[in-house]
């Protein structure tokens, strides 16, 4: 029962780590004007949060059936 869970909190775990990724790595800007940002990390960050909240509604909703 317990393993089923894992998805979600791999998910969540994945979304934390991009979103603490992005602010550690931060953003500037270089010599010719351009803003440096690891810009991809912001979806990836959100893709993660709502794949984790569907696979953990998903688990709830399958138990309660049980």
């Amino acid at each position: 029962m317990l393993k089923k869970i894992w998805p979600s909190v791999f998910c969540f775990t994945a979304s934390l780590l991009a979103y603490f990724s992005y602010h550690i790595i931060g953003v500037s800007i270089d010599k010719d004007g351009y803003l440096r940002e690891p810009f991809f990390l912001i979806p990836t960050s959100m893709l993660f949060a709502v794949l984790g909240t569907m696979l953990l509604l998903y688990y709830l909703y399958s138990n309660k059936l049980k």
